[in-house]
């Protein structure tokens, strides 16, 4: 459960799953425009992203603690 924010989408995904799909493809599979996983890095290691992520991040650990299965 590691969330980051595509930049040109600004759509969050679980960075296990965008990583995948980069390694295969440098591009935004939403937009189509160039992304490479340093530029999602970039990203993401701003402020104000990295404090969102950190925020959704927290959000899902309590979700998951309050979810029966």
């Amino acid at each position: 459960d590691d969330p980051v924010t595509l930049p040109s989408s600004n759509i969050v995904l679980d960075r296990t799953i965008i990583i995948k799909h980069l390694l295969n493809t440098s591009n935004d599979p939403f937009t189509r425009e160039n992304l490479t996983i340093n530029d999602l890095d970039e990203f993401n290691n701003q402020t104000e992203i990295s404090e969102k992520m950190k925020k959704l991040k927290e959000e899902i650990i309590n979700w998951k603690k309050n979810t029966s299965y």
